[in-house]
């Protein structure tokens, strides 16, 4: 069953985008540019199917609309994804051909679709970034970068798993790619941590943290994180 066209739709001319051509149907109904000027024509119907918050145009206005007047005569839906993260995160709207398994994405790529399909509430396409991501040899080359995504999208769990790979990360690097928020709760973790079982030359941080993956609830990222949100960190606090 395909979307039946939105009345008073009006005629797009592509003037400052192209088509792309896995996403073209003619009786598709909504239309979203990607940030790089792509268009993609997709259904409705899959829309509401698949998805739980894709900012879907009322019947009479656009998206894109401000003030009565389009802000982009090309499109429904201007969206701030890439043309390529977009067109992998569309084929999950639709039951054919096969989703994507996301095997050969890069790091860069996969963090990026998976960010989309949460922005917009896509549950198969989260579901199979959540496997990847989570695998051991990705959260082994990539830690930090891991920990900055899963404070927004996974599970406390999940998030001190990854925290303790990040331990022997140089303080410099982690400001560098960590959310300010989050390089404060990963500084108050890694304290406590290295207050608690200082290195020897045995044991490094890390490989000690990572002997030991259930910490208690004064030692893991999720509850610094916690905390310091809730502005609960001050001298008390501090470890013996």
């Amino acid at each position: 069953m395909v979307a039946v066209p939105a009345k008073n739709t009006p005629a797009r001319s592509y003037s400052s985008g192209k088509p792309h051509p896995d996403f073209c149907a003619p009786d598709a109904d909504v239309t979203i540019k990607s940030s790089d000027g792509d268009i993609f024509r997709i259904h409705t119907i899959n829309v509401k199917a698949n998805t739980t918050s894709f900012p879907l145009p009322s019947s009479d206005q656009s998206i894109s609309e401000k003030d009565g007047e389009l802000v982009d005569p090309d499109a429904d839906v201007v969206s701030s994804y890439e043309s390529k993260v977009l067109a992998i995160l569309f084929r999950y709207l639709y039951p054919q051909p096969p989703h994507p398994d996301l095997a050969d994405l890069s790091f860069t790529d996969l963090k990026d679709v998976a960010h989309a399909a949460q922005t917009y509430g896509i549950a198969s396409a989260i579901n199979i970034c959540k496997i990847r991501l989570m695998a051991a040899d990705v959260i082994e080359k990539h830690p930090v970068e891991m920990l900055n995504y899963a404070v927004g999208f996974l599970d406390n769990a999940q998030i001190d798993k990854i925290a303790l790979q990040t331990l022997a990360t140089k303080v410099e690097d982690a400001l560098k790619e960590l959310d300010s928020t989050v390089f404060k709760a990963w500084v108050l973790h890694r304290e406590v941590w290295t207050r608690c079982h200082p290195p020897t030359t045995t044991y490094s941080t890390q490989y000690y943290a990572l002997k030991h993956k259930s910490p208690t609830k004064d030692l893991a990222f999720s509850d610094c994180l916690e905390r310091l949100r809730k502005g609960e960190f001050g001298d008390e606090d501090k470890t013996e």
